[in-house]
């Protein structure tokens, strides 16, 4: 059986605060369970979370980064010469 800890115990390690940990125990996409009052979530169940979130995370920097690009002017042959420049350390 995995490990399980305590919302209080998941907040100390780092798993995110007890808002965020009830807000996924309430949406569903983390599972805990009620002993004597006290609720539990597995270790597993916290860790499969925390790689998820930094997937998406990366995901939405790669959007963010695609809707500057979108929206950013064309580069003059100028300013595409110093860019190279500067990533050679010619500059």
């Amino acid at each position: 059986m995995s490990e399980e800890l305590t919302l209080r115990e998941a907040t100390a390690r780092g798993y995110g605060s007890r808002s965020t940990l009830m807000r996924r125990i309430a949406d569903g996409s983390l599972g805990s369970r009620l002993v004597g009052g006290i609720r539990l979530v597995k270790v597993d169940d916290l860790e499969a979370m925390s790689r998820k979130k930094v997937h998406d995370t990366s995901n939405e920097y790669e959007a963010m980064v695609k809707r500057v690009v979108d929206k950013a002017p064309p580069l003059t042959d100028e300013q595409r010469e110093r860019i190279i420049a500067i990533l050679r350390g010619s500059i």
